[in-house]
């Protein structure tokens, strides 16, 4: 592994756990409830999270898509009766772009790191790696999202 994506490769591993521990025991009822009229419901957070993975993934080759994008990409109406999948189903999406994509964190070529990334991310490195670093805190801020609702549910934290 390129030494540079070693950081990031331990909070994507970290996120991987705490994600998957956000929805333990969480029932589909409970996990599709919103926290206000303008809160996101564990579902929507986790569904995000899982389509923003398979995001950052691809950068490094992964080449598989999220069967649900268009109900939780960047400015999805969470609000909105879609017909979500349930936690479960979320859940095994996450675990297996997970996987797929620490491996292709491990077998990542230092060219394609410094390569331009195919879009735009608030990072001011405008590279592959510089992406990855972005998706690292984007990801970050949506399990601590969950971590927050989960708790609001009644659950005990993920943490401390």
């Amino acid at each position: 592994m390129d030494s540079r994506l070693a950081p990031l490769a331990e909070i994507f591993k970290l996120n991987t756990r705490l994600f998957a521990m956000a929805l333990d025991g969480v029932g589909n009822e409970l996990g599709l409830e919103r926290q206000g009229d303008r809160g996101n419901s564990l579902g929507w957070l986790a569904g995000h999270t899982t389509s923003s993975r398979h995001v950052w993934a691809k950068l490094l080759g992964v080449n598989e898509d999220f069967p649900f994008p268009e109900r939780f990409d960047r400015g999805a109406n969470p609000s909105g009766n879609l017909d979500y999948p349930s936690l479960t189903e979320i859940g095994a999406a996450w675990q297996d772009i997970s996987r797929k994509a620490v491996l292709a964190m491990e077998e990542a070529k230092i060219e394609n790191l410094d390569a331009p990334a195919p879009f735009s991310t608030p990072s001011e490195d405008d590279s592959v790696l510089g992406a990855l670093a972005f998706f690292a805190l984007h990801e970050s801020y949506h399990v601590g999202e969950m971590a927050y609702v989960r708790k609001l549910l009644g659950f005990p934290s993920l943490v401390g």
